[in-house]
């Protein structure tokens, strides 16, 4: 998992302490930290959030977290994982001898919606049914304040799911969420992977 890489830096700017890299799953790390903070220095409006839902403040901020660190988890895909050739993962194999097209946050919302990572959703929205989840979905993946549309919103089919986003892409991405809720249910501090 730690070898798909998620953040690079920009082109006109060295990287700090030489690092040219980060995973996708600090990435999600750094959201999902982020994001709890963010709900924290607020803690009246999370209690009438929280409260609309019928949930409890802490559980509601936490899994908001979750939500919000899976927006990128379409960046496990060889489709994304091709944007960089020279930093692709041995875990897919042999490198494309070009860029796959497909977009990160497209295929996050796709991937979603597919049988093959559904059961990412199915704990946090164990009371709504499959067919009401779209517009969750449809928030978690949208980037730079829009949702996927049309097509985009539908889940892979097997086939798009082993092209675009491959085997050891998939795997990689389902225990992401595994490796987020341990973070986000372990008591103390949630450390931001920076470096």
């Amino acid at each position: 998992m730690q070898s798909f890489w998620g953040k690079t830096w920009r082109e006109d700017q060295p990287p700090p302490f030489e690092v040219v890299w980060k995973p996708v799953i600090h990435h999600l790390l750094d959201v999902a930290a982020a994001a709890l903070e963010l709900q924290a220095a607020s803690p009246r409006r999370l209690e009438r959030e929280a409260a609309v839902l019928g949930a409890q403040p802490n559980d509601f901020a936490r899994t908001r977290a979750y939500f919000a660190a899976l927006h990128d988890i379409g960046k496990f895909s060889r489709a994304f994982q091709s944007k960089s050739l020279e930093l692709w993962p041995d875990a897919l194999g042999e490198p494309p001898s070009e860029e796959i097209r497909g977009r990160h946050w497209v295929l996050s919302g796709r991937m979603l919606h597919s049988p093959a990572c559904r059961r990412v959703l199915d704990a946090p929205l164990a009371g709504l049914h499959l067919d009401d989840r779209g517009p969750i979905i449809a928030a978690i993946a949208g980037h730079h304040g829009a949702p996927p549309m049309g097509q985009d919103q539908s889940a892979l089919d097997s086939f798009t799911l082993h092209e675009q986003v491959g085997e050891a892409g998939l795997a990689a991405a389902l225990r992401a969420p595994d490796v987020q809720d341990a973070m986000l249910t372990q008591s103390g501090e949630v450390w931001i992977a920076v470096y």
